[in-house]
């Protein structure tokens, strides 16, 4: 009991430390709360992001496989396919058994040696294409052209 006369004297001799300790009081819990519901709405979009990845990647699947027009466009259609795939770098292993499984099927088909073409180029791709660098920054071009030193 005598902790709690001295915690009252302390008190009584500090009204202003008092008052901003209970007022600090709801601040930090208001902030671990938002902090709470930040690392929440995250995780959640990060979940709905790869859910849509997962249905996009198997959707391109789908229609290069089964295809999705009749045709000279089925045939584009599936080129693009198969160039997307280098998108999606969760599924790079899974790909390139795809691919080299499709190359290996429809290469006993006759099927048009563009398409197969598209299919060696994203298999070099993925196979060399080093994941860890950011696909939003691209090298610098390099100015191949060569410039006159004669002034005009």
């Amino acid at each position: 009991m005598e902790w709690i006369n001295i915690a009252v004297e302390w008190i009584k001799c500090h009204l202003g430390e008092t008052a901003l300790i209970l007022a600090g009081i709801p601040i930090i819990i208001s902030l671990g709360v938002l902090a709470f519901s930040a690392r929440k709405y995250v995780i959640n979009r990060k979940n709905e992001i790869d859910q849509k990845r997962f249905e996009n990647y198997h959707q391109l699947l789908d229609w290069l496989v089964v295809g999705r027009n009749v045709g000279h466009i089925m045939l584009d259609s599936q080129i693009g396919c198969v160039y997307e795939l280098r998108n999606f770098e969760n599924y790079k292993e899974v790909s390139i058994r795809i691919l080299e499984g499709l190359k290996e099927t429809w290469g006993k088909e006759s099927v048009d040696p563009r398409l197969i073409k598209e299919i060696d180029i994203t298999l070099k791709v993925l196979r060399h294409k080093p994941w860890y660098c950011l696909t939003l920054i691209r090298p610098p071009v390099v100015n191949r052209e060569k410039k006159s030193t004669t002034k005009r």
